[in-house]
C-alpha cells in the first residue's frame, strides 16, 4: 500500500552513539509521510538536482513500519572538480521522527547498502536514512575508476570519493526529505560512518561543519598515509620466505604477548586493555635453529617483520608519518592474518582461476589476480591506492614506490607526491575541527585498540591534538575520574577505547570462548542513559555533553577493577581544559612509542596542499570553486 499523506508533528530530542559500524538510534514522536510512496508522485518532487529511478513501498509488517525505498543519483559538481553523479538510496519511514541519518561506506565505497530495516534499526525508529556510492560502482578494495580510459586521472569521481560526494548527496538528500514529508525543515540531522565511513565522517566535520548536527566516526580512516604505513609492512614481509610472517604463526604469537603482558592491567582474563603498555619484545621467541615454517618459534627476518609491525612510519627527519599497529590479537582469521599476512604460505596453491598458480612473496603482486582476492585486504588496499591515485598506472609494482628509502622510511620526494594527490581526501587536520566545535556540533568517536587495518594510537593521538587546541578542553572525565559519574566537562569530542576489538568488529578476542559473548550491545533498558549523556537540549540547539554511556562503564568492569566473562571495559580517551588527562604508556621494546606528534602536516601546514575548509552551503551549485581542485599532476 502507498505511505498515506499526514502532516509534520512535533519531535522530541532523541540521540545517537555508535559503539560499531551502525549507529543506534534513539526514537521521536512520529510524522506521517506527505507524498505517495510511487515514482510518478515522488518525481513530482522538483529536488533540484535529484533523478529518482526507482521508488518501493515496503508494507509495514507486525514488527517493522512501512518505509519507502528511493534510488536514484544526484548531479554533483564543482568544489575543485567537474561534473559527476553519485548515487542515492534512501530509506523514508512512513512515521517520521523529524530527524535524518546519513551513513557512510567502507573501502573506497562504490556501493550504496543501507544498515537494513529490521527491530531497533534507524528506520524502524524513525529516522530518513540515505547514503551515496561516491559516484562510482566498484568492490570495496577496487581503485580502477580513478582513471580514465586513456589512463588520466578521473578528477570528479575522485573529489566525490574523497570529499564531495557525501556532502552533496547529503544536502540533496535534506531537501528530498523535506519534499516528501511536506515538512518546514529536519529537526536533527546525523551522520555515522567506521573505516573510510570514518573518514568521510570527520571530512564532514572539517570541511562542510554546518552538515550535521552529530557525526559518529568509527575506526576512522583519517588520512589515506595510512596506505603508506601499511606499505611499510608489506615492503619488509614479502622480502624472502625468511622474512615473511605467516598466519599459521600468529597463535603463538598471541599467547606469548598474553603471557608477557596480560597481567599489565592488574587482572590475568585474556584481554589486553591497553595494547600500548605491553613490552613484548619479538626477539623473545627467535631460536637459532627455526625454519620458516615452524609453528613454535620465529626466524630473525620474521621477528624484524613483526617488529616493523608494532614500529611507526618515519621521514627522513625522524617526524612520525603515522603510527605503529598494536600487539595485540594478531591472529584469530580478522586479525593481522586477515589484514595483513592473509592466509597462505610460500610456495602454496592458490585458488583457481588464478593468474599464478602458487603465493610467490617476490612477485610483484604475490597473491596474483591483480592483487584482488585472495590476497590479504590490507594489500589490495594498498596496491590498488598507490597504483591508481598515487602513481596512476595500473602495471605499477608498488614495492618499487619510493624503493630508495630504507624500510620504515619514507623520503619528502615520495610523501610530497603522495600528500599532492590524496591529502584532499583526509580529514586529520586538527585546527579544522575548530568551526565544528565553535558551532557546538558533536562528535562521537570509537575505535576498537586490536584494529589491524588503522590503529588506534593514530585517532588517539589526533583527539590529543584537538584538545590541545581547545581552551576548557573536549574530554569526558578528569584524570582520576574513568569510572565516576559526575564533574564531567561538556565535551564536543568524545573518544571511546575498546579493548580486544578490531576493525569492524565488536567480538571478543578471548581465547577459548564463544566469539560473540564478548560482544558490546546497547540493549535497551541503557537507551534513555544513552540518549541523555550524548545529547540533551541545550538552549534550544539540542546539543549535548557526549559521554561515555553510563552503564555501559558500569558492566564493563567490577568493583574489583575485573572485566566479566563475556564484557569488555569501555574507556574513555580524555581531556581536561585542553590538556589530555592521560597520554598511552610505552610501546613494545623495539618499537615506536605512539608519539602524540602527528608529522609535518600538522607542524607545518604549507606540506598540504589541497586541503582548504569550505562551509555547507544549501545547494551544490554553490559548491563551485569552494576548494582547491583535485589535480591532474
Amino acid at each position: 500500500m502507498d505511505i498515506k499523506q499526514g502532516r509534520m508533528a512535533g519531535a522530541r530530542p532523541a540521540s545517537i552513539i555508535g559503539l560499531g559500524c551502525i549507529a543506534v538510534i534513539l526514537a521521536a514522536a512520529p510524522a506521517a509521510a506527505n507524498t505517495a510512496c510511487s515514482l510518478p508522485a515522488v518525481q513530482s518532487l522538483g529536488v533540484t538536482g535529484l533523478t529518482i529511478t526507482a521508488a518501493t513501498d515496503h508494507p509495514a509488517t507486525a514488527t517493522l513500519p512501512e518505509y519507502c525505498e528511493l534510488r536514484g543519483t544526484v548531479a554533483t559538481d564543482g568544489l575543485g572538480a567537474g561534473p559527476n553523479s553519485a548515487s542515492i538510496h534512501a530509506d523514508l519511514p512512513a512515521n517520521w521522527n523529524g530527524k535524518f541519518l546519513t551513513t557512510g561506506q567502507g573501502g573506497f565505497a562504490g556501493t550504496d547498502g543501507l544498515p537494513g530495516v529490521s527491530v531497533g534499526s534507524p528506520v524502524a525508529r524513525g529516522y530518513a536514512v540515505s547514503t551515496t556510492d561516491t559516484g562510482h560502482q566498484a568492490g570495496g578494495t577496487d581503485a580502477r575508476w580513478a582513471l580514465n580510459a586513456d589512463g588520466s586521472p578521473a578528477t570528479a569521481k575522485i573529489a566525490d570519493y574523497y570529499y564531495r560526494a557525501v556532502h552533496q548527496v547529503a544536502v540533496t538528500s535534506k531537501a528530498l526529505v523535506k519534499a516528501f514529508y511536506g515538512a518546514g525543515s529536519i529537526s536533527r540531522s546525523y551522520f555515522a560512518g567506521c573505516s573510510n565511513g570514518g573518514r568521510q565522517a570527520y571530512n564532514e566535520a572539517t570541511k562542510f561543519p554546518d552538515d550535521f548536527d552529530g557525526i559518529i566516526a568509527g575506526d576512522p580512516f583519517l588520512d589515506i598515509r595510512a596506505l603508506i604505513a601499511g606499505l611499510k609492512f608489506h615492503k619488509q614481509n614479502l622480502q624472502s620466505v625468511n622474512t615473511f610472517l605467516p598466519a599459521s604463526k600468529l597463535p603463538m604469537i598471541d599467547a606469548a604477548v598474553r603471557a608477557s603482558c596480560d597481567a599489565a592491567d592488574g587482572v590475568v582474563d585474556g584481554l589486553i586493555q591497553n595494547p600500548a603498555k605491553c613490552s613484548f619484545n619479538p626477539n623473545s621467541l627467535v631460536t637459532a635453529s627455526c625454519a620458516p615454517g615452524d609453528n613454535t618459534c620465529l626466524t630473525q627476518g620474521q621477528a624484524d617483520t613483526l617488529r616493523n609491525y608494532f614500529t611507526a612510519l618515519r621521514d627522513d627527519d625522524g617526524h612520525v608519518i603515522y603510527t605503529g599497529a598494536a600487539v595485540s590479537d594478531l591472529g584469530g582469521g580478522d586479525g593481522m592474518d586477515l589484514w595483513s599476512t592473509g592466509f597462505f604460505a610460500p610456495g602454496q596453491a592458490l585458488p583457481t582461476p588464478n593468474t599464478q598458480s602458487t603465493f610467490d612473496v617476490t612477485a610483484p603482486e604475490p597473491w596474483g589476480n591483480a592483487g584482488f582476492s585472495p590476497a590479504s585486504i590490507g594489500w589490495q588496499f594498498v596496491d590498488h591506492g598507490i597504483q591508481y591515485l598515487v602513481e596512476r598506472n595500473p602495471a605499477f609494482n608498488v614495492r618499487s614506490f619510493d624503493a630508495n628509502s630504507p624500510i620504515g622510511v619514507e623520503s619528502d620526494r615520495a610523501l610530497k607526491l603522495f600528500d599532492r594527490r590524496t591529502e584532499a581526501g583526509d580529514g586529520d587536520q586538527p585546527a579544522k575541527l575548530l568551526p565544528f566545535i565553535a558551532k557546538d556540533r558533536k562528535m562521537l568517536i570509537y575505535h576498537g585498540l586490536s584494529d589491524p587495518a588503522l590503529p588506534a594510537f593514530r585517532t588517539i593521538n589526533h583527539y590529543e591534538a584537538v584538545a590541545d587546541l581547545v581552551e576548557g578542553g573536549i574530554g569526558e572525565p578528569g584524570a582520576g575520574q574513568h569510572h565516576r559519574q559526575e564533574q564531567y566537562d561538556r565535551p564536543h569530542h568524545a573518544a571511546l577505547q575498546i579493548p580486544g576489538t578490531g576493525e569492524l568488529s565488536r567480538r571478543s578476542r578471548r581465547p577459548g570462548r564463544d566469539q560473540r559473548r564478548g560482544e558490546l550491545e546497547l540493549q535497551s533498558k541503557e537507551q534513555g542513559d544513552v540518549e541523555s549523556r550524548v545529547e540533551r537540549p541545550d538552549g534550544g540547539r539540542g546539543t549535548a555533553a557526549g559521554r561515555v554511556p553510563r552503564r555501559a562503564r558500569r558492566r564493563s568492569m567490577t568493583a574489583a577493577g575485573r572485566v566479566p566473562q563475556g564484557a569488555r571495559p569501555v574507556c574513555s580517551f580524555a581531556g581536561r581544559r585542553g590538556r589530555p588527562a592521560t597520554r598511552l604508556p610505552p610501546a613494545p621494546r623495539g618499537a615506536d612509542p605512539p608519539s602524540s606528534s602527528l608529522g609535518r602536516r600538522v607542524s607545518s601546514p604549507a606540506h598540504r596542499t589541497g586541503s582548504s575548509t569550505a562551509h555547507a552551503t544549501s545547494a551544490p551549485a554553490a559548491d563551485r570553486a569552494a576548494m582547491p581542485p583535485i589535480r591532474g599532476s
